[in-house]
């Protein structure tokens, strides 16, 4: 009987997914309105990475035989074994913004994790498969219709992930309506349509550390005071107050995952790409418009799906707030000198000392929520991170020069 409070039956396949139980949802204004849950087990969590014995190869023989009798046939070997990445076999998830950096990461995961994943984008359809395979097909859905809600009740996901939103300071300080209307909107008739659809998916927003703004102290924690530097900064906190609304008045578990510096082999823009095909080039030196002396704290693309996979897994009640990041602040010259060395061409940093308009001088953020999903595990460090990046560029380089 007590296993069977600890677990959720999933419908369509008859899978036993674990959960710790959760209480019910906070009320508006209560002390715990904004606490979260304990996470899974370090063992549970080990679970999720490739490179880690899964539950079929390590288990006791009674747990072996009652996984394979659930999950089919099995293949020793973490990476090759089934149950060595599978979380939620036969769960559906909607990831809105999937054919973009950070949503295309979480859905080509969420995939090869066991979900059945539905892409939605205002972009038409695009099939992203990297080197890894697990192709994730967006539909081209424009979350402002009202139809968003029949969408919702035809999927009855488990998961909604909103990744949708511009990404520019630079183009939010120029055009801040239209920043607005393309951030909040979205997210607004997504909360709305899932209220409206009868469905109750766990929900995570992708939000930004730009709600912080220009920290008073570092590390940042998520209770820091949110003061925005820039129209991004203040639109994505008018998100996260969406969440909270829907969260406390309508009773959806929320979980907002405030990012910092989010890069990986998958992304074509920003500081990190642009700083790699500098010291790709023929130039002399890498030239940074800034002092050098700004801090980010820089998360490799797999550790920002980990933590979505984990979250997913723990599905905290109510509404709770955690910064995505690792929790160790980077110079932009020093990340400069290590992109240098990851791509093999060291060279000189120019340092051009222009300050840029709602660009915060310092974030590093304060990681002790996330490490309670981690339980003990490593996230990749950013030199592995860097030096991913530099095989996969440089092979993408080499078949662009054919």
């Amino acid at each position: 009987m007590r296993a069977r409070d600890n677990a959720r039956r999933c419908s369509r396949t008859r899978t036993l997914i674990p959960v710790r139980r959760q209480g019910g949802s906070p009320r508006p204004g209560s002390p715990n309105a904004r606490s979260w849950t304990s996470a899974p087990s370090a063992s549970r969590i080990r679970h999720l990475r490739d490179e880690d014995p899964c539950r079929v190869c390590s288990g006791s023989p009674k747990s072996r035989q009652r996984v394979r009798g659930r999950q089919g046939g099995h293949r020793a070997g973490a990476r090759q074994c089934p149950g060595a990445l599978m979380v939620a076999h036969g769960m559906r998830a909607i990831v809105a913004g999937s054919s973009g950096f950070i949503g295309g990461v979480i859905a080509r995961d969420l995939r090869q994790r066991g979900f059945e994943v539905h892409g939605w984008d205002r972009c038409p359809p695009v099939a992203t498969a990297p080197s890894g395979g697990h192709q994730v097909t967006s539909r081209t859905i424009d979350l402002a219709t009202d139809e968003i809600t029949l969408y919702i009740q035809r999927c009855a996901p488990d998961l909604v992930v909103h990744a949708a939103g511009p990404a520019s300071v630079a183009a939010s300080l120029s055009e801040p309506l239209s920043d607005c209307r393309d951030t909040t909107t979205p997210w607004h008739r997504l909360l709305d349509g899932i209220r409206q659809s009868g469905t109750h998916p766990f929900v995570i927003l992708i939000s930004s550390a730009a709600v912080y703004g220009e920290p008073d102290t570092q590390p940042v924690a998520e209770s820091c005071p949110l003061r925005p530097v820039s129209p991004y900064g203040y639109h994505r906190r008018m998100n996260e107050l969406l969440a909270e609304e829907y969260a406390w008045l309508f009773g959806l578990d929320i979980a907002i995952g405030r990012l910092f510096s989010t890069f990986g082999p998958s992304q074509h823009r920003l500081l990190v790409w642009e700083l790699f095909a500098q010291a790709f080039s023929a130039s002399d030196a890498i030239v940074l418009q800034g002092t050098g002396m700004e801090t980010r704290d820089y998360l490799f693309e797999d550790d920002l799906a980990l933590s979505v996979a984990l979250l997913a897994l723990a599905r905290p009640k109510g509404l709770t707030t955690w910064n995505v990041a690792t929790g160790r602040g980077v110079t932009t010259r020093e990340l400069a000198k290590l992109v240098a060395a990851a791509a093999g061409r060291p060279k000189p940093i120019d340092c051009r000392g222009m300050i840029r308009r709602g660009e915060p001088l310092h974030w590093t953020a304060d990681v002790g929520r996330l490490h309670t999903l981690l339980a003990g595990g490593r996230l990749i460090t950013l030199e592995d991170g860097l030096g991913r990046c530099a095989r996969v560029w440089a092979k993408e380089r080499q078949g662009g020069e054919a």
